[in-house]
């Protein structure tokens, strides 16, 4: 008896554990802002002279970086 009273004891410990570790500091938006902040976004714009290629067409392509 004792032995499953410690079984249910850590299992109730380990699983309160990893909900508390789920929890987020300070809301979505401030961890949005981290984030930006330490790898910001460049974008890259891909330009094409037709919207719709078929097979053998040679087609124009031109790509810019945003940063």
């Amino acid at each position: 008896m004792r032995q499953r009273s410690l079984i249910i004891f850590l299992l109730t410990l380990c699983h309160s554990v990893s909900l508390f570790s789920q929890t987020l500091q300070g809301g979505i938006g401030v961890s949005m802002q981290k984030q930006l902040a330490l790898f910001p976004q460049e974008k890259v714009c891909l330009h094409t002279d037709r919207t719709v290629f078929l097979a053998g067409d040679s087609g124009w392509s031109m790509a810019t970086a945003m940063c």
